[in-house]
């Protein structure tokens, strides 16, 4: 609930702030949890995508992995994120921290890969602190979606496909006309 109630109060300077103008992408690996964020140029959306691969903790070595996601878009969510939980809030509030700081605006998904080497449940708290890890490092910057893309796939274990295929912002966001658009017809 915490998460929460701060990233709602970051979100109202952040989704009036000028947008970021490049592909932006950080993370950050520990205790067998693999974080990529990708801030992207758009008003304020967010996508928190989670993967446990084969052999993690809750996961056997025979099951395929599988990719959830929780997200919203600009006005926010109307129910909990109840595929993803507490995990959801926790790295929206480390994104919402960051762009509040720089006193920018974007769109954002974020990546978790949980990997064989975790072996303790420590909470959510980690997915907070691993986020922001990432985000205090420098950003790899992309003038393409597709290059910034790539990179991630190179980044993450599990193809970005995988990925692409689960995530609604991506999805909606190849979807979504535009005004420039419109204009051009």
């Amino acid at each position: 609930a915490t998460d929460d109630s701060l990233s709602k109060f970051h979100l109202k300077k952040v989704k009036g702030s000028p947008g970021i103008n490049k592909f932006e992408v950080y993370h950050h690996e520990e205790v067998g949890n693999r974080f990529v964020v990708f801030l992207f140029p758009s008003t304020w959306c967010y996508e928190f995508l989670e993967c446990w691969l084969p052999g993690s903790l809750f996961l056997e070595n025979s099951l395929p992995p599988n990719v959830i996601s929780d997200y919203e878009l600009f006005d926010g969510r109307k129910e909990y994120a109840s595929l993803t939980a507490g995990a959801y809030y926790a790295a929206r509030f480390s994104v919402t921290e960051h762009l509040f700081g720089k006193g920018r605006q974007a769109g954002a998904l974020v990546f978790m890969e949980v990997h064989p080497t975790y072996h303790t449940p420590v909470g959510v708290w980690r997915v907070r602190e691993i986020t922001r890890t990432a985000l205090e490092k420098k950003p790899e910057l992309f003038d393409t979606e597709q290059e910034a893309q790539k990179r991630i796939g190179n980044i993450l274990s599990l193809s970005f496909e995988n990925y692409k295929e689960k995530s609604t912002i991506l999805s909606f966001k190849h979807k979504q006309k535009t005004l420039f658009d419109w204009m051009g017809s």
